[in-house]
């Protein structure tokens, strides 16, 4: 089944907004800022607008994203072949 990444970002940003993630000050803000965008996005003359099929899409091409270097990263295809 395909995430809703958008749900799960309101989701994240209301739990930081009413305490039930404990965060830092900036992520607090960053969450209020998110929120509020989102409301006056909805109005006709606000000069941004929110597109959840966009939003989507750019979520799940970050998830194809590797990591490249440290801890995370996975092993090339050529070595894991040669192996």
């Amino acid at each position: 089944m395909k995430e809703n990444h958008v749900l799960l970002a309101k989701k994240y940003a209301r739990d930081v907004l009413d305490g039930s993630i404990v965060v830092s000050d900036l992520v607090k803000q960053a969450c209020k800022r998110f929120i509020t965008d989102l409301e006056k996005s909805q109005d006709r003359d606000y000069p941004f607008y929110f597109s959840v099929k966009h939003a989507e899409r750019v979520c799940t091409f970050a998830e194809l994203m590797t990591h490249t270097k440290g801890a995370w990263a996975i092993g090339s295809i050529e070595k894991d072949v040669l192996s």
